[in-house]
């Protein structure tokens, strides 16, 4: 009984041996592989870094060129806006188009000044006029009014000045004026 102990631990021992053996087989000839394509990955990420460096190194040499050449106007050159919106820059169109607020609806002389209250400077002080809708609004120096983008210059004690501006088909400014929204007289004056 003993012999048949010892010859089913043979058996064992021999079936792991073979196990270990297969393993060790098995570990020889793919190790080298890993090895080999490890190399490979590096050379790749090495190859893939150094691009992005030519690459810089051409566009500065392209900006210098520019530069050289009198392509650049007004200091900047033709880079693409960071904050802008990939899906405007993507369709083409020049950027977001300045949507007008409700002053900016009508003409001039359609606002009706309402009150005026005056600092002890120019730039101080706001006015309370009715839009030809009868909605009220609150206005300060800089604020655009009408559609000839007028923008508010002065509070006087009876009057708000606001300079609209005139500009020609190219889009370059034609001529400026003037215009003074002043208070109703009182009907007893």
């Amino acid at each position: 009984m003993q012999e048949r102990q010892k010859k089913s631990n043979c058996k064992k021992e021999t079936g792991k041996n073979k196990m270990k053996r297969n393993l060790f087989m098995a570990l020889a000839l793919f190790l080298p592989l890993l090895a080999a394509s490890c190399s490979k990955t590096e050379e790749a990420a090495v190859e893939k870094a150094a691009k992005p460096a030519a690459k810089k190194e051409t566009v500065k040499a392209a900006e210098t060129d520019a530069k050289a050449a009198g392509a650049v106007s007004g200091g900047t050159t033709d880079l693409r806006n960071p904050f802008q919106s990939h899906l405007i820059a993507s369709r083409g169109i020049d950027g977001p188009v300045r949507i007008k607020g409700p002053l900016e609806c009508c003409e001039l002389n359609s606002f009706k000044l309402m009150a005026v209250v005056v600092g002890s400077a120019d730039s101080e002080g706001y006015a309370l006029i009715q839009a030809p809708d009868s909605k009220r609004y609150v206005i300060r120096r800089g604020d655009t009014l009408g559609t000839r983008e007028g923008k508010v210059v002065k509070f006087t004690s009876n009057a708000v000045v606001v300079r609209e501006v005139s500009r020609d088909a190219e889009g370059k400014v034609r001529s400026s004026e003037d215009v003074d929204l002043r208070l109703p007289e009182k009907a007893g004056e």
